[in-house]
């Protein structure tokens, strides 16, 4: 029989306030997130006794010190053992996860308006697969797993000032995740080969921008696309990629990144906004933080054949990456 251990009975009635503050509105929205079967939850909560590992595993995601609530029907475990937990998956393929920002403290929500909550973001977000994967104390933050659609869904139904309050309570902010997208081969955009592209949000210039984006004084380059970004609290940018194929030895590619607010009533650049680019071995190459009234910004580059390029666009907490490869 293998080594087991269970919750004592004195410690129980933090189990379910544990669940609570990370975010679990039931044990099988937990069990399905760690990869265990409800049965050895449900166990868990019940002070029943499970295996060891499963036992650490459930404290580890919960954040409860499993030496303080257990009661042993074995000889202890050893932190050796403890550090062997399998790996576990932390976000579905093709989810991306949306951060929800309340003007509320966690000692104002109980267990039915949690369940509430998560309903109203099912329905908003029309994607009945959303889930909420964490809780974080302050302004409280609700953090939201679902589909990629309906992550945008929410973040622009915030930003058109269709969504400012949840069960009466008024929301602050709606930021999406970091977004990573896979590398992209520009090669074959030479190729007049745009289906990655494409999948990858990446659009004509003219589908993004109005007015006429001919008035921004492009240079007059023989490919480029562009895609957009969005920030939430209705901030935008666009971000126009060119590229033409430079003759030479190396057959190197001169890339120009051009940068533009989004939205045609802004004039300017968002304030604090950071450009990053980083070499495929993490050095970084160029960085530039916007402090005000800059209307655009322009970064001239060569690259080498199958050069790696890292480009990251951040605005406080919001971060997203995109991985270019010459």
């Amino acid at each position: 029989m293998p080594r087991s251990l269970k919750v004592a009975e004195v410690h129980k009635d933090k189990l379910e306030y544990a669940l609570l503050r990370k975010g679990y509105a039931t044990q099988k929205l937990f069990a399905e997130n760690i990869e265990l079967s409800l049965a050895t939850v449900n166990k868990f909560f019940n002070c029943k006794p499970i295996d060891k590992l499963n036992f650490t595993e459930i404290c580890h995601h919960l954040e409860l010190d499993w030496d303080v609530i257990t009661v042993s029907n074995s000889p202890d475990i050893s932190p050796a053992e403890i550090d062997r937990r399998p790996p576990r998956k932390t976000m579905a393929q093709g989810k991306r996860r949306i951060r929800i920002n309340l003007e509320a403290t966690i000692d104002e929500f109980n267990k039915e308006m949690l369940d509430e909550f998560i309903r109203f973001i099912q329905e908003k977000s029309v994607d009945a697969s959303f889930k909420l994967t964490k809780i974080e104390e302050g302004s409280i933050i609700f953090e939201f797993e679902g589909s990629e659609e309906g992550c945008q869904r929410l973040s622009q139904l915030f930003r058109s000032g269709q969504l400012t309050e949840i069960l009466g309570i008024k929301i602050s902010n709606v930021n999406l995740e970091t977004a990573k997208s896979p590398p992209l081969n520009l090669r074959e955009w030479l190729q007049n080969n745009f289906s990655e592209a494409v999948k990858a949000g990446w659009q004509n210039l003219e589908d993004i921008l109005v007015p006429d984006p001919r008035s921004l004084a492009l240079r007059n380059l023989s490919i480029e696309k562009a895609k957009r970004f969005d920030f939430g609290n209705n901030i935008s940018l666009v971000f126009l990629l060119s590229l033409q194929r430079k003759f030479t030895q190396n057959d190197n590619l001169k890339l120009n990144f051009d940068f533009y607010p989004a939205n045609p009533t802004d004039d300017y650049l968002p304030k604090g906004l950071k450009i990053t680019i980083e070499s495929e071995t993490g050095q970084t190459v160029f960085e530039h933080q916007i402090k005000e009234n800059q209307p655009n910004l322009k970064i001239d580059l060569d690259a080498e054949l199958n050069e790696m390029i890292l480009l990251k666009i951040s605005l406080k907490e919001v971060t997203f990456e995109e991985a270019l490869v010459a």
